[in-house]
């Protein structure tokens, strides 16, 4: 999340639309793309953001239980229910008492800082550093310190599976499919999948207290009940490519994705609530060939929490990818 004033899930992701935060705003259409990636930001407290609406004809959506398992775009698996669990790493905060991280509770920025990240996956795959950053505020403190974001080296005690589709009740995701276009949203607006685990106990608790107007204010305690604002979350799927397939972002903090390794969405930065949609027919991609799709977020100050993606991809993979 960000916290300066002025997304967590970005892209298309299965029918995944999150938004993450104790915040929301007003989303409406941006329209169509020139280019494959796009991006906007809107004011926290409403304004401008980004949907997918594939169709002007849509009647809406309906909640996850009237699904017809034929909506989507793309190759539909009879003999098996794709995964789409992912990982969140807990870290602690830059005023924690105990393995404070320089990342988090840190910086601000009054919208989206494209290009803090290659163009192109690690070999490891994890996003990589773009050194130097791009001209402006700074996000990052180095590459030493990115590097931890979503290193396979994290701690276990800090790392937490998540399943978009039985997320706990701290995520606060509701799922929805539009029974006209197939999109399928995963969207939250008090996104906290991990309170209560991780590292938590050892982190400083920051934040609704604080005086967001006075940016030399250090954080005050809280009272309960406490957030986790520290973390990151990773996803990695695989889908097979039709032509009309789309994937759209709207939350906060920084939102990555990569397909075919490639990034495709880039709402990096600490932020207000942003949008970012990548059209899948403008990457070049090959029809009934499977690509894979990754996505990475980050949650890394307080006060609020959104995540929103919204997709009518058809995952293929029958189990989670977990690097």
């Amino acid at each position: 999340m960000r916290t300066a004033t002025p997304l967590f899930t970005t892209v298309a992701l299965l029918a995944l639309s999150s938004a993450l935060g104790a915040c929301s705003a007003t989303s409406t259409d941006p329209g169509s793309t020139s280019s494959p990636v796009t991006s906007g930001t809107s004011p926290e407290t409403g304004g401008s953001s980004g949907v997918f609406k594939p169709s002007p004809a849509s009647t809406g959506t309906v909640q996850i239980g009237a699904i017809d398992p034929n909506l989507g775009v793309g190759n539909v698996k009879t003999d098996c229910q794709p995964k789409l669990i992912g990982i969140v790493r807990d870290f602690n905060s830059k005023y924690s008492t105990v393995n404070p991280h320089p990342d988090f509770e840190q910086f601000v920025g009054p919208g989206i800082t494209p290009g803090l990240v290659k163009s192109t996956l690690g070999a490891n795959g994890a996003p990589e550093y773009a050194d130097p950053q791009p001209p402006g505020d700074v996000q990052i403190t180095s590459k030493a310190s990115f590097d931890l974001w979503y290193s396979t080296a994290h701690p276990a005690n800090a790392k937490v599976e998540l399943d978009l589709d039985n997320p706990p009740a701290s995520a606060s995701i509701t799922k929805s499919v539009d029974q006209v276009t197939g999109a399928t949203t995963y969207e939250s607006t008090s996104f906290f999948p991990i309170d209560g685990k991780g590292t938590q106990a050892q982190d400083v608790q920051w934040g609704e207290n604080k005086d967001e107007s006075k940016s030399d204010q250090e954080p005050k305690a809280i009272l309960p009940p406490f957030h986790n604002y520290h973390f990151t979350f990773e996803l990695n799927t695989k889908f097979i490519y039709k032509p009309g397939q789309v994937f759209s972002f709207f939350g906060d903090d920084d939102l990555w994705v990569f397909i075919d390794r490639k990034l495709a969405v880039d709402v990096g930065g600490l932020h207000p609530q942003a949008f970012g949609m990548v059209e899948l027919d403008k990457l070049g991609l090959m029809p009934d060939k499977e690509y894979e799709l990754s996505v990475f977020h980050a949650e890394r100050r307080t006060t609020t929490s959104n995540f929103k993606a919204t997709t009518n991809i058809t995952f293929s993979n029958c189990d989670p990818i977990v690097r």
